[in-house]
């Protein structure tokens, strides 16, 4: 069982402190994987993490915003709609700004959604938004970009069913 912690250093990474359990409250009981951390210009932080249930099959996008670099942490907020996510990416813009795309197999075939946040991670939109439906790919492996007022681009790989190669 994989839970995901974060050590805090406060003085540049020589001696660090005690763990912190980010999936605690309410995702205890999940395995939780690919962890991210956004830190942003007014010295707050944003952890991000995928969290499953394998007994049940349940996937979660999840994410925990700091106002103090750390120093706290805000109750635990769940991305996607559908419990059924893998891992993605995220991107920033100084502004807070915040985009996360993952793939995600409500629809059988892995499509790509993404969800935003305009303030740092505090809140985010929902439900999460579907970039494009998959026409029978496997779509996995995306990488967002946000830029300054709301502009966004999300990349991914992307497998025709029956094809053997793999587009980009």
């Amino acid at each position: 069982e994989f839970r995901r912690v974060l050590f805090r250093s406060q003085d540049g990474g020589a001696t660090w402190g005690a763990p912190f359990v980010l999936d605690e409250p309410g995702y205890g009981d999940t395995i939780s994987v690919a962890p991210k951390l956004v830190p942003f210009a007014d010295g707050s932080l944003l952890a991000l993490w995928q969290a499953r249930r394998n007994a049940v099959g349940e996937k979660f996008i999840l994410s925990r915003k700091s106002s103090d670099f750390g120093g706290t942490f805000g109750e635990t907020q769940k991305l996607n709609a559908v419990a059924q996510s893998f891992p993605g990416g995220v991107a920033s813009h100084p502004d807070g700004a915040v985009l996360v795309a993952y793939s995600d197999e409500r629809n059988i075939e892995r499509d790509i959604f993404a969800n935003h946040s305009g303030d740092g991670g505090a809140t985010w939109t929902t439900p999460d938004v579907i970039v494009a439906p998959s026409d029978k790919a496997e779509s996995v492996g995306p990488a967002p970009a946000i830029g300054k007022g709301g502009e966004a681009w999300v990349a991914w790989e992307e497998k025709k069913r029956g094809d053997a190669r793999i587009d980009v």
